[in-house]
């Protein structure tokens, strides 16, 4: 009986972590068309991604550059700007 619970449970564990992984797929992509357009709107050319998220999430083809080569400083980090704008364009819609 304890096995057969083991097995459930890590069924259930690793259901959840697919869809888990599936809701972030979908959430990620909205985020990534509304930061296109805060770039745009910001005439940002570049926009380094510095979180750590991918590789939770199985994301690690969205990751293209070394962060480790780049330093950033508060002045730089428009973090707060796009998430105000995110909430703000998530509002009208």
């Amino acid at each position: 009986m304890a096995k057969e619970i083991k097995e459930k449970a890590s069924m259930v564990k690793s259901l959840y972590e697919k869809r888990e992984t599936e809701m972030f797929k979908i959430e990620f992509e909205n985020v990534k068309k509304e930061l296109l357009n805060f770039a745009k709107e910001k005439n940002y050319e570049r926009i380094f991604d510095v979180s750590d998220n991918y590789e939770k999430f199985g994301l690690s083809s969205y990751k293209t550059i070394d962060e480790s080569k780049i330093s950033s400083t508060e002045k730089l980090d428009i973090t707060k700007d796009f998430i105000f704008y995110y909430n703000s364009a998530k509002k009208v819609d």
